[in-house]
């Protein structure tokens, strides 16, 4: 009874209404909290934008030609994106779920046509359902699906077109052949020479295998016969024209609005450029795909050696398996091949292994070659457990972060939302799974839990990436907080400043098209704007680590304070703080680092004292006290440091601080940078006879190896240091040797 009722439940779903269920499962994982968190990325809010712009445009053919920043340029990508988000964006507003909702319900439809094009390959709706599953249970399926970015649609339309020429070849059906060339038409217009390169390098590698295969098999038919037999059957004039139809009249009409420079730009740079690494965009080595997969399909692509393997002996029996496979084959070496490699351009492959993967675990199930799942299952489970710590140690986890913020965020931050937690829980569990049946492999009960176990794991994490990592991933990388504060309190004439921070893009989204970004990358300039604004507020995001020098440029030349309004701080993250300052600005505790100016009576007894000088005996370095002698890694480390002014200093200069191993197995080294006093007192506003105290806080790195650390300090400005006047003091580089402490092995 029990078994019967499983089974109608499996009839209904893939049987009778796969469309319906493959479209319920896929909107549950899809559209849920899709306009709940913010844009970030490389891309969603520099796309977002450029709708926002369009759309604002008075011109006629305004939703034909891209504008970014008022400038008719936006050159990189074509046009059919935009057109998906442009109803979306005219009923919901310029918002994330206005952007996102499209290209989910692109998705969605991918896996529709997964499985649409599994079953018309193979006449296998278990199959086709399952590698329809497959692909939305890969990461990289739902992290590229639910966001703005042209990869979901170039991928969907690709993909398909590609399978309805070779079926329509196959099965000598015109309809499907015209309606792929149409659908190249449309590749065209969302990702470019994609459009053919994608099917027309499967079909390479296939006409060259297929033809010396019949060559092989036939004496009568040569291998160029057979060749050109299959060029024909894919009607290339017809297709052309089509394709033409589809596409061509846009880049016509981009050729005369904008001349050859657009092409050159389109084509030549991001095209070429990108295959040669002419332009900066992340490169890799060759094995880098390789390492994109384990992340990408995990955990299934621990199987995926296997069904390879299994597609690849079946070749001789099946043409299909054989073309799906040389599509895989030329996508990973393509892009393996190509200068610059972004994790996310093997996606084109992922539908294909998705069909590759289903007739292993179909053949398990049912209880067929089952003295190979031994191997299988021993390999499997290594794999997982390898690909596992690699997510965790960061290997690849600074890779699937790209997905949805940037290649740099992990090099920022650390572990942002760690994972490592989620991963020891669940993949012991998917191994004890994968090797459950080979404690009697024969019995169906052991095989229905272990593939049970192993889809719902499966599930779980994707539904955690989806609904906890990415979203609070999010809140993190977005300024969007302090747009909003900026929005709510400025009055008119007031302007808002962006001072070197990476995350300008997302700030020009959520300011909105009649709001005005000034983008700057100096002091000098920032200083103009403040002048010219003599009554009004200005606002200014700036990196925390960039306030110094800020506030002292300010200070020092302007008598502007800076005045701390919001950070962007989900704790304990942060990274942008926003400030406003202004020519008639007062502000309250902006005389607070006055008690930093001491007098020789308050230096504590207990100080090491040095009494060293620089620059010509302009500085004294008085002494310095540390909270300990010895510190384990991940530890605070608080410093105290004395000096005083003896001559005046003419121009802005930085401290430094160097923590090097000088006794120890290995070298490593850490720093402080920072304006005196924060930068509220520039070295050119000191006063000869000062006595300054400056407090330093900073963490022991947790990868330090350990050893003796000496304590080297000074001033500089740029490339050049204070020269240190003693010669004890002095280390050959105009660093002053402060004093030594230990960290702990």
């Amino acid at each position: 009874m029990k078994n019967g009722f499983w089974q109608r439940v499996a009839d209904f779903l893939i049987k009778d209404h796969p469309y319906i269920s493959l479209t319920f499962f896929s909107a549950l994982i899809m559209l849920p909290l899709l306009g709940s968190y913010p844009l970030l990325g490389q891309w969603e809010p520099h796309y977002g934008r450029v709708a926002m712009e369009m759309m604002a445009s008075n011109r006629w053919d305004w939703f034909l030609d891209p504008i970014y920043l008022g400038k008719y340029d936006f050159w990189s990508k074509p046009i059919f994106a935009f057109w998906m988000v442009f109803p979306f964006m005219k009923i919901l507003g310029p918002t994330e779920l206005a952007l996102r909702l499209p290209f989910a319900l692109n998705g969605i439809a991918g896996i529709l046509m997964i499985y649409y094009l599994t079953k018309r390959m193979f006449n296998d709706k278990p199959r086709a359902f399952l590698a329809a599953l497959f692909a939305l249970l890969f990461p990289i399926y739902t992290l590229i699906s639910k966001q703005f970015m042209w990869d979901i649609t170039t991928v969907t339309f690709s993909f398909s077109a590609t399978l309805l020429l070779f079926v329509g070849m196959r099965d000598d059906r015109k309809k499907d052949i015209r309606i792929a060339y149409a659908l190249m038409g449309v590749v065209m217009l969302t990702k470019g020479l994609l459009a053919i390169l994608i099917p027309g390098g499967a079909f390479f590698l296939w006409f060259i295998v297929n033809g010396f295969v019949l060559s092989q098999k036939d004496e009568k038919t040569t291998f160029m016969q057979s060749i050109l037999a299959d060029i024909k059957k894919l009607r290339l004039l017809e297709g052309l024209g089509i394709f033409v139809a589809v596409s061509g009249w846009w880049y016509l009409y981009m050729y005369i609005r904008h001349g050859a420079p657009y092409f050159i730009e389109f084509f030549g740079k991001h095209h070429f450029g990108r295959l040669e690494g002419a332009i900066k965009k992340p490169d890799g080595p060759f094995d880098f795909y390789i390492w994109q997969y384990s992340m990408a399909l995990f955990p299934w692509v621990a199987f995926a050696p296997a069904a390879m393997y299994r597609a690849a002996i079946a070749k001789k029996k099946e043409k299909e398996e054989q073309f799906i496979l040389l599509a895989i084959l030329f996508l990973t070496l393509f892009f393996s091949l190509s200068a610059t490699k972004f994790p996310h351009y093997i996606f084109p492959a992922v539908p294909f292994i998705a069909m590759i993967m289903p007739p292993l675990f179909i053949d398990f199930f049912k209880g067929k070659q089952l003295k190979s799942w031994y191997l299988v299952a021993v390999l499997g489970a290594l794999l997982t457990g390898l690909i596992a710590k690699d997510l965790g140690t960061g290997l690849n986890y600074r890779e699937m972060l790209y997905f949805i913020t940037t290649h740099r965020v992990q090099k920022w931050f650390g572990r942002v939302f760690d994972m490592v937690p989620y991963l020891e829980m669940v993949t012991p569990i998917f191994v004890l799974f994968i090797l459950l049946p080979l404690i009697s492999v024969k019995r169906k009960f052991l095989r229905t839990i272990s593939l049970t176990g192993m889809f719902s794991l499966s599930l779980l994490f994707i539904g955690y990436i989806n609904f906890y990592w990415v979203p609070n991933m999010l809140e993190v990388f977005t300024p969007k907080k302090l747009v909003k504060i900026y929005q709510t309190e400025k009055k008119p004439g007031d302007i808002i400043i962006d001072y070197n921070n990476w995350k300008n893009r997302s700030m020009y989204f959520y300011l909105g098209v009649d709001e005005h970004l000034y983008r700057e990358t100096s002091t000098a300039s920032i200083k103009k704007l403040i002048q010219s604004h003599p009554q009004n507020t200005v606002y200014i995001t700036v990196k925390d680590k960039h306030v110094p020098e800020l506030r002292s440029a300010l200070l020092n030349d302007l008598g502007a304070p800076l005045v701390k309004v919001a950070d962007d701080a989900i704790p304990p993250y942060k990274e942008i703080e926003m400030y406003k300052t202004g020519m008639n600005l007062k502000a309250k505790g902006m005389d607070d680092w006055k008690k930093s100016l001491i007098s020789e009576k308050d230096i504590p007894r207990n100080i090491k004292r040095v009494n060293g000088t620089l620059a010509q005996k302009s500085i004294e370095i008085i002494g310095y006290k540390l909270n300990k002698n010895a510190f384990d890694p991940k530890e605070k480390l608080v410093l105290d440091i004395y000096y005083k002014v003896l001559k005046p200093i003419k121009e802005s200069y930085k401290f430094f601080f160097h923590f090097d191993v000088y006794s120890g197995a290995l070298p490593f080294s850490f720093k402080i940078d920072e304006y005196p006093l924060k930068g509220y007192y520039p070295t050119t506003k000191w006063q000869v006879g000062d006595i300054i105290h400056e407090h330093f806080e900073e963490i022991v790195p947790p990868s330090h190896p350990g050893g003796g650390i000496k304590m080297y300090t000074g001033l500089y400005k740029g490339n050049i240091r204070l020269g240190v006047d003693q010669e004890k003091y002095n280390d050959g580089e105009n660093r002053f040797i402060l004093g030594t402490f230990r960290v702990n092995i």
